[in-house]
């Protein structure tokens, strides 16, 4: 099975002055968006850059979804064996160009991510009744 894991830095390399926003973009939820694929992909923040074309990306999906479905999507994917390199060729699924390609993508994934948040719930919430008995 392939690894999709990098090197992750603790510091944050890019300074936000930097990257070219539309005027009517959120630039703060783009850059949370970003920032969470990142993490949750274990991406080498030296390594992975917010361009113009994830930036572009990032905002569009803004336009149709609010931020806490895209970061479930974001969720969703990471927790997807077949898309981590379980799958007959052992290659990582994991872009946020594939993620946020579409309303499909963005839809099937942010499901998977909020059916695993209600599992971590579920779990927690059982943790917390069975450490009280």
């Amino acid at each position: 099975m392939a690894s999709c894991s990098h090197v992750a830095s603790p510091r944050w390399p890019h300074e936000r002055g930097g990257w070219a926003f539309s005027a009517c973009a959120d630039s703060d939820a783009v850059l949370r968006v970003f920032k969470h694929w990142v993490f949750m992909l274990d991406r080498s923040p030296q390594r992975t850059a917010l361009g113009p074309k994830r930036i572009a990306l990032i905002e569009r999906a803004l336009t149709l979804y609010p931020e806490e479905t895209l970061l479930m999507a974001v969720d969703g994917c990471a927790a997807s064996a077949w898309h981590a390199g379980a799958n007959h060729r052992g290659e990582c699924y994991q872009d946020i160009e594939l993620i946020l390609r579409d309303e499909i993508h963005i839809e099937r994934f942010s499901d998977a991510g909020a059916r695993l948040r209600e599992q971590v719930e579920q779990r927690e919430g059982h943790a917390r009744a069975t450490a009280t008995d």
